[in-house]
C-alpha cells in the first residue's frame, strides 16, 4: 500500500511586533505565506525568468 505525504504549502508567521527607526512600533499580525525555497526566495511553483 502507498503511504501518503504531506506536502506543505504555507507556513504560519506568528504575530510580531516591529520596531521602526523613528521610534514607532507596528505590530504586524500571525498570517500563513508560501515556504521559501533552497536559495532563500519564495516557492511560488512559476518561474519569473
Amino acid at each position: 500500500m502507498t503511504q501518503r505525504r504531506s506536502v506543505i504549502t504555507r507556513v504560519y508567521v506568528p504575530t510580531h511586533v516591529r520596531d521602526l527607526p523613528n521610534g514607532e512600533r507596528v505590530t504586524i499580525p500571525g498570517h500563513y505565506r508560501q515556504p521559501r525555497d533552497d536559495h532563500g526566495r519564495q516557492a511560488s511553483g512559476f518561474s519569473r525568468d
